[in-house]
């Protein structure tokens, strides 16, 4: 099994999608500090299912989602996923590619995946197990892992043999069988307690229920005597029912035949009726047009009249428009030539404008490029003082240089002049007076050094810069006076020493002292000529400097006249703009008012032919109406005659139908008294029914019809038989009725719960025996394991270090399933044993050989190592490869690593970049052959 591809998407700094292909062998992962390397184990711990917050250097779960940069923005959710092959079938599932998904929401939710397909965390952790991969399995090595196997409590060491052991599994068993252990006997106590309240309540309700039964066969026996006794009553009162509803269906039946008269002659009655009603309904109808037409002409006499009035009324407003028309024409035409004057003024503004803003936008120019000069003026001006003040801390130099060698000469001279007759002396004399005259001189020149520096460093000169200058040419002159008397001196004093056989080779020759003092002499005349030229320079300088600032403020304050004139034309400009837009506004207000009075003219016109037209239909509409009058009034006429011999006709035919209703009304009585009778025998029965119910909670309709109850016994017998068993029913005084059910259900819980205790008790007999067996289990393989991780942990260490012995033993052998691991470790050439000891590297080599023991007993499919090589020399890296390349073939390694040895032996390296700040790129290489 290897690890093809690990996916990254959204995983702290991976924010884009990015595959990792990994191949079998042996594969770096490099790059700078920060770029996202440890991220990339970080995922992998993940999505195996790592929940500790810390082991993924984070504050909390949601820490692991891309949190955005000033580029990008944060991401809702994170997801890794990683694909196995799993081509030897270490994992337990039928696939040959294994992918194993993790999936994390904002809110904190997760999801997990294995091959697609959800699962739990659970399922994840089961899948990995005894395989040396896992969260917390040897197959991650890292820098903090291989000091804390170390460092750790021997207990805590004991988990890698377990692991390589294969024990992982029966442990989480185990745990799993304690666990369920621990709610079994919790349960067995629940359900004795349960049990024991049970049996208590039991024994009460038991009682309680004979008493219910006895109670309950009475009553069942005074409802059946309650039956036959309303039995009885209900077959009398249905006689009496069936006897009525004969005798009503008797006279309903003559009452049938009565209505049958009745109903023939309304008939006749009725179309006679009908053709009466439509006689009034016509004749009503002719009136209703005859007034409607009178109303017709009335309102086309008044229609007319007042169409006449509006024809007259319109040829006034028609002439009085006309009128009004001409006059706002001519106010349109002066509103145009108001206009067009004040276009002509706006257009002349703009020009005068546009001409300032030229000249003000001149005036700029002309001002940035006195700014530049200045600027550069300003530069020249700042580089002569700082070449002033270097030139004067090197006269200084060469003032105190001076002294130096004059103090030198002297002392020379003193010496010579010991053995000196009389006339030395004098020479002596001469030499003291133009010593004590340059010291006096030096002196006063080194006073004047600071005034010199302040007025360097400040770049303005005081006032009486001149009277100090003229005091420092005094100076210089009195000092080339005192050096040309030491000349002369020194002269005498070489004749007098000549004269008298003294050589004084050191004070003459061309290297001599006086020789490095007329060097040093004209060194400083040269640096008082430049720091003159210096000053010229300056001044010239400055004169040009305000010469440009003075034009500046010149050309300031044309601009500000400038601005003062633009201000005063934009206020005319504005305002005439104003005037246009008034004077435009009444020009459309005018065109307006002359479209609508033409409006107003033409609809007038229009109006009229309309209302002539009108008149003219008026006057037609009336005679019309008049003659159609004239036509209905005749009609009328003929249907009052028809009307009133109808209705003489009807008068005979309604006596007899009164006559008929007379013996009508007699049999509805009739009928009318035998549905009073059934109705009182309807409700007798009703509530025989119902007040049974009441009493007996039973329907009496299901026992009506059954024979044992129609017995024809005497009343007073049952009813004696029943005043019998209510005393009894009495006697038994208070009664719980639901008892019964009661103690039914506390007899099924009973036995339920006494199943379930014994089921229970087995069930922790079997979880005892399981534990057993997994102990047993575990330690076989632990001991096993620890035999096989010891010997190899030796031979490793030995290969590593070239020698040396390491050892692990068992702090409790007696208690395997508890013990401890402690190391021992003893490189060539040192005498201790305590792992404490050791320097880093050897710490580090150290934890590496028992890791790879452990390989040789269970390889873990592929192992990542983060930069375990840190700590390592240049021979121990070595060491490391060689010892990679042995477990190749058999385990996969991905090295996180800055070592470039440690690079060489990688058949693929995948670079981590971030071409912007916070974002993780992968760029991978994979090389034909290794580099050697």
């Amino acid at each position: 099994m290897f690890l093809k591809k690990l996916t990254i998407n959204g995983f702290k700094s991976f924010c884009d999608h990015t595959d990792i292909v990994l191949d079998k062998g042996i594969s770096a992962i490099v790059g700078p500090n920060g770029c996202g390397k440890s991220n990339i184990v970080d995922a992998l711990k993940w999505v195996l299912g790592e929940q500790k917050t810390k082991a993924l250097r984070a504050n909390n779960m949601t820490d692991v989602i891309f949190k955005g940069t000033v580029d990008k923005k944060g991401l809702g959710r994170a997801e890794v996923r990683l694909v196995l092959v799993n081509n030897d079938n270490i994992l337990p599932v039928e696939f040959n590619d294994v992918e194993i998904a993790r999936i994390i929401y904002a809110n904190g939710e997760n999801e997990f995946f294995i091959n697609k397909e959800k699962v739990r965390l659970k399922d994840i952790h089961e899948l990995f197990y005894d395989t040396g991969v896992g969260k917390t399995a040897y197959s991650f090595m890292e820098q903090g892992k291989i000091d804390m196997i170390l460092s750790n409590k021997p207990e805590d060491r004991r988990y890698i043999i377990e692991e390589a052991a294969g024990i992982t599994k029966y442990k989480s068993r185990k745990m799993e069988a304690l666990t369920k252990l621990a709610r079994a006997d919790e349960n067995i106590l629940r359900v004795q307690d349960i049990l024991s309240e049970v049996t208590k309540q039991y024994e009460t309700m038991k009682k309680q229920a004979e008493k219910a039964e006895k109670y309950t066969l009475i009553q069942d026996k005074e409802i059946s005597l309650e039956i036959e006794i309303n039995v009885n009553r209900l077959t009398l009162q249905k006689k009496l029912q069936t006897d009525f509803s004969n005798r009503l269906q008797s006279s309903q039946n003559e009452l049938n035949k009565i209505l049958g008269e009745i109903e023939s002659l309304q008939d006749i009655v009725s179309d006679k009726m009908v053709y009466l009603n439509n006689l009034e309904n016509e004749k009503i109808d002719c009136n209703r047009q005859i007034i409607h037409l009178e109303g017709e002409i009335k309102l086309a006499n008044s229609k007319s009249s007042m169409l006449r009035d509006n024809v007259i009324n319109l040829n006034s407003t028609l002439k009085s428009d006309e009128e009004k028309i001409g006059v706002v024409e001519r106010k349109i035409i002066e509103l145009e030539d108001e206009l067009e004057e004040a276009d002509d003024s706006k257009y002349d503004i703009q020009e005068r404008i546009s001409s300032i803003m030229k000249d003000t936008d001149r005036y700029n120019e002309n001002i940035n490029q006195i700014n530049i000069d200045l600027q550069k003026i300003e530069q020249i001006i700042s580089d002569k003082k700082d070449e002033i003040k270097k030139l004067e801390s090197l006269l200084i130099d060469k003032r105190n240089a001076l002294k130096d060698v004059t103090d030198e000469l002297i002392e020379k001279i003193e010496k010579s002049l010991n053995s000196f007759d009389i006339n030395s002396k004098e020479i002596m004399t001469i030499k003291n007076n133009v010593e004590s005259d340059i010291k006096n001189i030096i002196t006063e020149l080194t006073m004047r050094r600071g005034f010199l520096s302040d007025i360097v460093s400040s770049g303005v000169a005081p006032s009486n810069t001149g009277d100090f200058i003229k005091r420092l040419d005094e100076y210089n002159k009195q000092l080339k006076e005192l050096e040309v008397k030491l000349t002369a001196a020194d002269e005498n004093v070489k004749k007098y020493i000549m004269a008298t056989g003294v050589f004084m080779n050191d004070i003459f020759s061309p290297e001599g002292v006086l020789q490095r003092k007329r060097k040093i002499e004209n060194e400083i005349n040269d640096i008082n000529l430049k720091i003159e030229r210096n000053k010229k320079d300056i001044d010239d300088t400055s004169e040009e400097y305000d010469t440009k600032d003075e034009q500046k403020e010149k050309y300031k304050e044309m601009i500000s006249e400038s601005k003062l004139n633009l201000s005063t034309l934009n206020e005319k400009f504005n305002s005439l703009e104003k005037d246009i837009l008034r004077i435009g506004r009444m020009k459309q207000d005018y065109s307006n008012n002359k479209n609508e009075l033409t409006f107003s003219i033409k609809k007038s016109k229009d109006s009229l032919e309309e209302i002539r037209a009108e008149i003219d239909e008026v006057e037609y509409a009336h005679s019309q109406c008049a003659a159609k009058k004239r036509d209905i009034e005749k009609l009328v006429e003929e249907l009052d005659y028809k009307i009133q011999d109808e209705n003489a006709r009807m008068s005979e035919q309604q006596k007899s139908i009164r006559s008929i209703n007379e013996s009508l009304t007699e049999k509805k009585s009739d009928i009318e008294k035998y549905h009073i009778k059934l109705a009182e025998v309807e409700t007798t029965l009703a509530n025989i029914y119902e007040t049974f119910y009441e009493n007996c909670s039973v329907n009496l309709k299901d026992y009506e019809n059954k024979e044992q109850y129609k017995s024809g016994r005497d009343y007073s017998d049952i009813r004696k038989e029943l005043t019998d068993l209510k005393s009894d029913k009495s006697s038994l005084g208070s009664v719980n009725l639901l008892a019964i059910q009661e103690c039914k259900s506390l007899e099924e819980r009973y036995n339920l719960l006494n199943e379930q205790l014994n089921d229970l008790k087995e069930a922790k007999k079997d979880l005892l025996i399981v534990i057993d067996e997994l102990n047993a289990v575990s330690v076989e393989l632990f001991v096993k394991t620890y035999n096989e991780i010891r010997k190899n942990f030796h031979a490793i260490f030995i290969k590593l270090f070239n020698g040396g012995s390491a050892d692990i033993t068992l702090t409790n052998p007696e208690n395997i399933l508890e013990t401890g691991i402690e190391i021992t470790a003893q490189p060539p050439g040192q005498n201790s044993k305590s792992i404490t000891l050791l320097s880093g590297g050897q710490r580090t080599m150290t934890a590496i050989a028992l890791m790879f023991a452990t390989f040789q007993v269970k390889p873990s499919p592929f192992c990542l190592l983060d930069e375990i090589d840190a700590a390592l020399d240049e021979m121990n890296v070595t060491r490391l490869i060689n010892l990679l390349a042995e477990f190749e073939e058999q385990t996969q390694f991905i090295m996180i690593t800055h070592n470039k040895k440690t690079m060489s032996a990688a058949n693929v390296l995948h670079g981590v970049t971030q071409e912007s700040m916070g974002v993780s790129k992968i760029v991978s290489t994979k090389f034909i052959e290794k580099v050697n």
